[in-house]
């Protein structure tokens, strides 16, 4: 699986593998800061795995992870604005509904020191 993630630096991501799988959020906690241009609309980094093993690009660096497990799971939780009638006065109130849509139970850190990367060889 590969994930691409855009102008963030701790974040949850989500991605497929192919079109089949249910949509999976991740985790990700990184330690230190990321530079980047707000305006561009590329990618910042790409997550790969390779045997289990999360590895996180990021420009001419790599970072190797590892997966943790959360003391306590956090929820997913996405924003709707809903519009109620109220049956006394025949008024709509806006409402908002927040519904949870994925429980994260675990999470990737990447707290080493990045790896320089030679793009002339193959660093995967």
């Amino acid at each position: 699986m590969i994930l691409t993630l855009n102008n963030t630096i701790n974040q949850i991501v989500s991605g497929k593998e192919n079109q089949d799988d249910q949509e999976e959020f991740i985790l990700i906690d990184l330690q230190g800061s990321i530079q980047f241009n707000k305006q561009n609309d590329k990618s910042v980094a790409d997550l790969h795995f390779v045997e289990s093993t999360p590895y996180l690009t990021i420009g001419h660096h790599k970072l190797k992870g590892e997966k943790v497990i959360l003391k306590k799971p956090l929820g997913v939780l996405k924003k709707k604005n809903v519009n109620n009638e109220d049956q006394e006065t025949n008024k709509e109130t806006p409402h908002i509904q927040l519904d949870m849509i994925y429980v994260l139970k675990y999470k990737y850190l990447f707290k080493e020191r990045p790896e320089y990367l030679n793009y002339n060889n193959n660093y995967l």
